[in-house]
């Protein structure tokens, strides 16, 4: 198996939060605007937390959602941090 370009592993990030999310949120992966703030969207700190722990178990990142709501507040920006 290859290993993930920078742009591969942005769209498989994009990809998995947007799709835990949407889950979470009862919507489909296509009504999310992934520039839209996380708040915005109607998530919760919890709903995050759910979110980012599927996102640790596929990349083994750890994300804190204090940090999220400070710096990365948005599918957008997280997916490229």
């Amino acid at each position: 198996m290859e290993p993930m370009t920078n742009d591969s592993q942005e769209r498989a990030v994009k990809d998995v939060l947007t799709g835990a999310l949407a889950a979470a949120l009862k919507l489909a992966p296509h009504e999310l605007d992934p520039e839209l703030s996380f708040l915005e969207m109607g998530a919760s700190s919890l709903v995050l937390v759910d979110t980012f722990r599927q996102l640790h178990e596929r990349f083994n990142v750890r994300v804190s959602v204090r940090r999220v709501f400070e710096e990365f507040g948005t599918i957008e920006l997280l997916s490229r941090h």
